[in-house]
């Protein structure tokens, strides 16, 4: 199937010729963050949470009289300091498009693995791009050890790679 599904924002970061824009769109977040920063005398290495790969399968879409909405499932391995794990089943980014209208992009997913301590557990993940800048996830989890996640101010850069995005999770204090 060709590029012209009604799906521009998956092509934006997975078509091997618009690397240059998922690469700069990366870029331009974390100058965002350096930035903001640099305003309030913090350092610009935010903590690093988690990290997603995820691996897009085929989207699908509907363009209706008002809006177009793209639906692209996908899977992923998790990984990081505190958490390693999987999706469990698929995830889904649902986008929104409205002629006039800001683009309304979400994604939601469930992993599953082990944190720090060892023990078992789930990990829920919403999220949702803000002022067509940066994503904001929010976490739920039954991680005793990874329950302040869920208090925690998050924020999201996602880059793309071969197939996918890679999803990274920073505490944004």
């Amino acid at each position: 199937m060709g590029t012209d599904i009604g799906c521009p924002f998956f092509w934006q970061w997975v078509r091997k010729d618009d690397k240059i824009r998922a690469i700069t769109k990366s870029f331009l977040l974390r100058a965002k963050i350096e930035k903001w920063a640099r305003m309030i005398g913090e350092p610009a290495d935010m903590k690093e949470l988690l990290t997603i790969k995820v691996a897009c399968q085929e989207p699908y879409s509907v363009q209706g009289q008002k809006y177009r909405i793209c639906m692209i499932p996908f899977t992923g391995e998790a990984f990081g300091p505190y958490f390693h794990g999987k999706t469990i089943g698929t995830g889904v980014d649902t986008q929104r498009f409205q002629k006039g209208q800001p683009d309304q992009l979400s994604a939601r997913y469930m992993l599953e693995g082990e944190d720090f301590t060892g023990a078992g557990c789930r990990i829920f993940v919403e999220s949702s791009l803000h002022d067509d800048e940066s994503w904001h996830p929010m976490i739920v989890t039954d991680s005793k050890a990874l329950a302040e996640w869920e208090e925690m101010n998050l924020i999201a850069a996602v880059d793309g790679i071969e197939g996918g995005v890679l999803v990274r999770i920073f505490e944004n204090s």
